[in-house]
């Protein structure tokens, strides 16, 4: 599975509206529709070009749904401030993957049984997720083995505040770090996961190899090292992701 960079994807969302823009006019005037309809045509359009061109289906939905979101936007009569809110709550989601190279794009239900697998039964042990997202990951693995400590680290200030407020329920045992996880020191995990993108994973394959302690076990998805993994598990989950499973 191979993911497109950020702003290659912005790119081509960009053309995949232009597409729309042309389709919509030529519609217009060969058909004399118009409004919300003329809308929809707009954005199934652009949703055609972005699956076309092999974007991811997050994409895809954003450029159907923008064209007729601004539509109903304009006639719905919300107040001004209202945009400016969701613009503001998707820079709190977003903007971080233009610095750190990994879009937002959570695990499946499948992959945290995959993960579930390796973890320990029956005696104490630390893990760390490296983008933790909302956190759904390290509070479902919680609930499963009670003798883990699990961390997630997540630099999107919005989904890292939600993340915090989840693991409330949990005490200790689950731990939101609000930051860089560049710049966490691996060596306390006995676990280490992490699913970000192609371009991270030669310094995420240095960190690991410098900071993780010899016989700790480190879990990608999707993405693999350049050495080979010990242990490699297709996941039947929507995407067909495979866990990598490597013994430092």
């Amino acid at each position: 599975m191979k993911r497109i960079p950020p702003l290659q994807s912005l790119a081509i969302s960009i053309l995949a509206q232009t597409f729309g823009f042309g389709v919509s006019i030529l519609v217009a005037n060969f058909s004399g529709i118009s409004g919300l309809l003329l809308s929809i045509v707009h954005g199934a359009s652009a949703g055609c070009v972005a699956g076309f061109l092999r974007l991811s289906p997050t994409w895809v939905v954003v450029n159907m749904a923008m064209w007729p979101a601004a539509w109903l936007y304009k006639h719905a009569a919300l107040p001004n401030q209202a945009l400016l809110w969701l613009v503001l709550v998707l820079l709190l989601i977003y903007v971080p993957t233009y610095w750190t190279r990994v879009p937002f794009y959570p695990s499946s239900r499948r992959m945290y049984e995959a993960i579930l697998e390796f973890l320990p039964q029956d005696q104490p042990f630390k893990f760390i997720d490296l983008g933790c997202g909302y956190g759904a990951l390290v509070c479902y693995l919680a609930k499963q083995r009670p003798l883990g400590i699990f961390v997630g680290a997540e630099l999107a200030p919005l989904p890292a505040l939600i993340a915090w407020l989840r693991s409330r329920s949990y005490g200790s045992r689950v731990q939101i770090t609000w930051g860089n996880f560049w710049k966490l020191p691996l060596s306390d995990y006995q676990v280490v996961y992490a699913f970000l993108a192609p371009d991270p994973m030669p310094q995420i394959e240095e960190k690991c190899a410098h900071e993780m302690k010899s016989g700790s076990t480190l879990l990608i998805n999707s993405f693999p090292l350049s050495r080979p993994a010990q242990q490699q598990i297709d996941v039947p989950d929507e995407r067909n992701c495979v866990l990598y499973y490597y013994r430092m």
